[in-house]
């Protein structure tokens, strides 16, 4: 959240931060602590790209959440060209585009996993071809990064595997 993010910047942490929940509210404070928003929605995206525009910020850092499956946030396909369009403005600068797989800890969802990697790639590469600059493509969890270590792409999610926490993972133990 962003008020979490803002007191890490206050205790001197100067990495990039990726703020999951951004709200309108915040993006005075998204800017002025340069925080980095995920950006899963046409409205929020719209309001990000309006109040950057009034502020006269450009090229502004931001993460894209795509979904392939899950079901709950991100662009759908049949939005992508929109976003594309949106995302060309010159306001904003996309650090990296990303999805979250359903059950990739699962053997018996193996299909399933697979056809959200294949629409990830195909979303990816739309966003690939038309935006004038790169940026980090991971879909990896936890049970991915073990389980199928062909999608790790540019980087992964380590998530509650920094506890040590995956059933069935022999590379995993618990931390104490």
């Amino acid at each position: 959240y962003t008020d979490e993010a803002v007191e890490l910047r206050k205790s001197g942490i100067l990495l990039p931060i990726m703020i999951m929940n951004p709200e309108p509210s915040s993006f005075d404070l998204l800017v002025e602590y340069q925080l980095e928003p995920v950006v899963y929605s046409m409205a929020l995206l719209e309001q990000l790209g309006q109040y950057l525009e009034k502020q006269g910020v450009l090229h502004y850092p931001l993460h894209v959440e795509l979904e392939t499956g899950m079901n709950r946030l991100g662009f759908h396909e049949s939005v992508i060209l929109e976003l594309i369009g949106i995302l060309k403005k010159s306001c904003f600068k996309v650090q990296s585009v990303f999805s979250h797989l359903v059950a990739s800890e699962n053997p018996a969802f193996n299909s399933f996993t697979l056809q959200q990697s294949y629409l990830f790639d195909k979303l990816t590469q739309q966003l690939v071809s038309h935006l004038p600059y790169s940026f980090l493509r991971h879909l990896a969890n936890t049970a991915a990064i073990s389980q199928h270590p062909e999608l790790q792409y540019d980087i992964v999610r380590l998530g509650i595997g920094l506890y040590g926490a995956e059933e069935g993972n022999p590379h995993l133990k618990q931390a104490s």
